[in-house]
């Protein structure tokens, strides 16, 4: 059964410092454009859920730690803030503490540079350089430290650290196969505009069109549209043709058939 080995296991532990450092590549932020329908397939939505939602989003790579953790009080000030430099890892053994003599030498001149070292889910820890030999990620917290880093697998299982300044990688034999952060990208700036169905009235369907920027809406350019369903099936906004399938106070089925590539909303 996979338990906590002393709430603690240090990166120290079996050190390994590379001869030279990596070659590592800064990381860009990355584009998404979104939209939340597929041309011809039916949809069902209530009277206030968004018909047409589309989103243009600047994101920046980042994960957050899938459980809460305090480095320990270092159990001598001899030693400074070697404590600090321990995360928690799962290894499938007893409660008992790990016998942490044999770690004090290893950890020494590192663990004096490094705050104390707190994970907290929701945490934000940007994935700043992708190490080219291995294709691992690089995740800092300058808050915890602007001189290292935590080396991390895409899938969020950690390595060992790095040291900023010189790209060299220490890492610990003893690191089991446990996710310990999971991806949560940092939006940097969003643009959405969106459909929303607000029901049917004497055979006129009501549909409200708003924009937001950074999650603040833009009641400027806020409309409220109406189609009569005895005129035509087929209502259009926007370049976006809807097919009416069936529509009633509480809910609505249709189908996009086409959005003209959304060509009004921007896409860099």
């Amino acid at each position: 059964m996979l338990r906590y080995v002393g709430l603690s296991i240090f990166l120290m532990l079996s050190v390994m410092m590379l001869g030279c450092g990596l070659s590592m590549n800064k990381t860009m932020p990355e584009h998404q454009f979104l939209k939340s329908y597929q041309l011809s397939e039916t949809y069902k939505v209530s009277v206030g859920e968004s018909i047409v939602q589309l989103k243009n989003l600047h994101t920046f790579p980042a994960y957050t730690p899938t459980f809460e953790y305090k480095a320990p009080t270092p159990y001598s000030s001899t030693f400074g803030q070697w404590g600090s430099v321990c995360l928690i890892a799962m290894a499938e053994t007893t409660n008992n503490y790990v016998d942490r003599s044999n770690m004090y030498n290893a950890a020494y001149d590192a663990a004096q540079m490094i705050t104390e070292l707190t994970l907290i889910p929701g945490q934000i820890w940007l994935a700043e350089f992708t190490v080219l030999e291995d294709n691992s990620l690089v995740i800092t917290n300058r808050v915890w430290s602007q001189f290292y880093g935590i080396n991390i697998t895409k899938d969020g299982k950690a390595i060992g650290w790095i040291t900023l300044n010189d790209n060299r990688r220490q890492k610990s034999g003893t690191w089991i196969n446990t996710t310990l952060f999971i991806r949560k990208d940092v939006v940097l700036d969003e643009f959405m505009a969106e459909l929303v169905y607000s029901g049917l009235s004497n055979g006129t369907v009501r549909i409200l069109y708003r924009e937001f920027a950074n999650n603040m809406a833009r009641p400027a350019f806020f409309q409220e549209l109406t189609y009569n369903l005895g005129e035509s099936k087929s209502i259009a906004f926007r370049g976006i043709n809807l097919e009416i399938v069936e529509a009633t106070n509480s809910y609505l089925k249709f189908k996009i058939i086409d959005d003209g590539g959304v060509y009004w909303m921007p896409k860099e």
